[in-house]
Formats: C-alpha cells, sequence, structure tokens
C-alpha cells in the first residue's frame, strides 16, 4: 500500500509506544508486524530529517547541532527557516511502498487518540 512517509512515522511511533505496554496477543502481533514493515522508511525518514537539521542548523565548536530545547535546534541563518519546513514538509509528504496489509485487532482498553489516529488504516480495530 502507499502511504506518505510522515503517516509511517507517526504509525510507527504510535506502534512502538503501544508496545510498551501488556496487550491480548492479537494486537501484540499486529503492533510487532507493523513496526517490522515500518522500520526502515522510518529510519529513512529520521536519517533524512537528521540532514536537513545539519543543513540548517547551526553548529557549536565540536559539530553538534545547538539545540534551543528537546527536540529544536538553532539555525544557522533563522531566515532560512522558511526553507527548512517546506524541505521538511516535503519529505513527509513522500509517499513509498509498503509492504503490509491493514490487520484486524482487539482494540487496547486505553489509547490516545493520535495513536489511533496514526494507526488509521494500519490497523482496523474490531469494536
Amino acid at each position: 500500500m502507499k502511504k506518505k512517509l510522515i503517516e509511517i512515522v507517526n504509525a510507527y511511533g504510535a506502534a512502538e509506544a503501544l508496545s510498551r505496554e501488556k496487550c491480548a496477543y492479537g494486537l501484540a502481533l499486529a503492533l510487532v508486524r507493523l513496526k517490522k514493515a515500518l522500520r526502515e522508511e522510518a529510519a529513512f525518514y529520521l536519517e533524512q530529517e537528521r540532514a536537513l537539521a545539519r543543513k540548517y542548523g547551526q553548529t557549536d565548536d565540536k559539530g553538534h547541532l545547538v539545540m534551543t530545547r528537546p527536540g529544536a535546534f538553532a539555525f544557522r541563518d533563522p531566515g532560512e527557516r522558511e526553507n527548512y519546513d517546506r524541505e521538511r514538509r516535503e519529505l513527509g509528504e513522500t509517499e513509498t511502498e509498503v509492504d503490509i496489509s491493514p490487520v484486524k485487532a482487539q482494540p487496547p482498553a486505553e489509547i490516545a487518540p493520535a495513536a489511533l489516529e496514526a494507526l488509521e488504516g494500519f490497523i482496523l480495530f474490531e469494536e
């Protein structure tokens, strides 16, 4: 199935978070299979995102990105933020083929709405 890279990254993150909790076997199996199927594309996205950060980010004397807060870096040229945002958005919108079909599973007892949204189309929760 074709999916955007950002959808893959979000689904991988949601599956990773849910897989830390005990759950029914069917859901656990679906999460494990989903993570395996999406791992390569999620890693590619993160690698490309890091490359963009290195391209636009300010570095210290050791070559490390200067972080302004967790997950945010200082820009070498603050005027380049629009270019970074555009390139990052284009990266996320890139479509790729993933070798997985949606699977049915019992929903967990609790799930964050963001995780439910991220897993939509990958795991079909039975009611």
